[in-house]
């Protein structure tokens, strides 16, 4: 994408291949380099391109073709001639993982100066690169839909459905890059291929079988695993957006109502001002300014849930939503959890505004008065939790950026019991605020009976005793219909015909 862009912006661009860098010869990519400078100068404007440059230059030098490249890079930096106004007439541009993967003598003014972050796109974006790829791969007409992914207002009926299709799209691939975008589109339409046993797909064919297509662009969105979440294995997933998620949830409301208060004050602030225009600013900017909370209460109570429904607060595209599993971050070798937890900050401001769900956070922050000192050994597992603790509260103070406390990113963390997490990271400044979650009251537990009947029995009217799921919580309350009275089961069954 970045030298797509550059031959857009100028019409000389001269590109530094991996091949130049490991040759092995002395001298010859020293002299590559420095030729490729030159030609830049002589035929301003111009852009110099180096793709991946943290593989050449990394921040670890390997050997010394790692050293040669970084001092070939540096000199033509250094020896570039300034005209009068102190400008060069072009530019290197160059693409890298992460930034803390490149040499640090690169980055730094005078050479690479100008960081830019490409984060995640947003919803409307995923659905405008949607619209555009299935339109460039023939799949739906091109000549109805705008430049912004919308069909036009004098469309037919199935043009209406291209709409709706692309609205559960992009619900469903939040965190995804355009390129993941690309391998969901283009694997649809190979599916398509194979299911239809045609050599391409054109939209005639495709609105022909829409519900096949749909049902298929479905799924590839599922088989396609997020770029940015490709760097833990299974240990990360997105979480889409669920407009019924929070209506599904009773017997919370204190919870809920504190949990939305914080994820529209950190991550929409306007859109929380305009919903407390009675509150009082001073209390609505330290609303916004809290980076995570943690849910506490027993076991089955309702605490994931609510957490990976944080999202559903805002209007759907506002933010991205990502669920960690803690179990998965602690590694084998030593620095890999540590290495784990950086990248997971890494991929949050790339994708800010961003909720981060990691649940159980006991695994990984326990408490270190609860940790044995018999061994000290660095390879000891008390000295690997304390480290893994060191590098989560050196990142989690690392979140706020320069003098806005709002970093466009919020933790929401889960755990049994709070006496289980190391205090410091329960103080002010970090996981500041703590919202409870208890066993449901015996209305919520009618009205979750009430849900879990629905499906089963729509016609069911009847007021059961609570008795029977006195004591039980919100998630177990389904287990009553298994293990209820035979009166209950009867009823259910001969309301719905069973």
């Amino acid at each position: 994408m970045c030298v797509n862009a550059a031959h857009a912006a100028v019409d000389n661009v001269t590109s530094l291949s991996h091949e130049l860098f490991t040759s092995s010869s002395s001298g010859v990519m020293e002299l590559a380099v420095r030729a490729a400078f030159c030609r830049a100068s002589r035929s301003c404007p111009a852009v110099v391109f180096v793709d991946d440059i943290d593989a050449v230059a990394p921040a670890t030098l390997n050997g010394p073709l790692d050293t040669r490249s970084v001092a070939a890079i540096s000199s033509a930096f250094d020896n570039i001639a300034l005209d009068a106004d102190g400008h060069a007439g072009f530019i290197v541009l160059a693409t890298a993982d992460r930034e803390e993967y490149v040499h640090p003598s690169l980055v730094r003014p005078g050479r690479f100066h100008e960081i830019i972050t490409l984060s995640s796109p947003d919803w409307n974006q995923r659905r405008c690169m949607l619209a555009t790829l299935m339109s460039e791969q023939s799949l739906v007409d091109s000549s109805k839909i705008f430049d912004d992914g919308s069909t036009r207002q004098d469309c037919a009926a199935h043009d209406a459905d291209v709409d709706t299709l692309l609205d559960l799209l992009a619900s469903a691939t939040p965190g995804f890059m355009p390129a993941d975008l690309v391998s969901v589109v283009s694997e649809a339409s190979l599916d398509m291929d194979a299911l239809l046993g045609t050599p391409r797909v054109q939209a005639d064919v495709v609105a022909t079988n829409w519900d096949t297509f749909c049902e298929t662009m479905l799924t590839s969105t599922q088989r396609v695993r997020p770029s940015l979440l490709r760097s833990m294995g299974s240990a990360w997933s997105a979480i889409p957006w669920d407009e019924d998620a929070i209506s599904k949830m009773h017997g919370l409301d204190e919870a809920i109502s504190t949990v939305g208060a914080c994820v529209r004050a950190a991550l929409a602030p306007e859109l929380f001002r305009d919903a407390v225009k009675g509150a009082v600013p001073s209390s609505v900017d330290a609303l916004g300014c809290v980076k995570g909370l943690v849910l506490h209460g027993p076991t089955g109570s309702g605490k994931t849930a609510l957490a990976r429904a944080a999202s559903s607060f805002l209007p759907r595209g506002v933010l991205n939503a990502i669920a960690v599993d803690t179990a998965d971050i602690v590694g084998k070798v030593v620095g890999s959890s540590e290495k784990r937890v950086r990248q997971l900050f890494s991929v949050a401001r790339a994708s800010a505004p961003t909720v981060v769900v990691l649940e159980n956070i006991e695994v990984i922050a326990p408490r270190r008065s609860s940790m044995s000192d018999t061994d000290s050994s660095p390879s000891s597992s008390a000295a690997a939790f304390r480290r893994l603790l060191s590098t989560l509260l050196i990142e989690l103070d690392g979140v706020s950026s320069g003098a806005s406390c709002r970093s466009g990113i919020l933790f929401v963390v889960t755990t049994r019991d709070l006496s289980f997490v190391d205090p410091a990271l329960l103080r002010p400044g970090r996981l500041e605020m703590h919202v409870s979650l208890n066993y449901p009251t015996d209305i919520a537990r009618w009205q979750l009976l009430q849900d879990f009947c629905r499906t089963s029995a729509p016609h069911l009217l009847f007021d059961p005793p609570v008795s029977p799921s006195i004591g039980r919580d919100s998630e177990n309350a389904s287990s009553v219909m298994d293990s209820a009275p035979s009166w209950m089961r009867e009823l259910v069954k001969s309301s719905a015909g069973l």
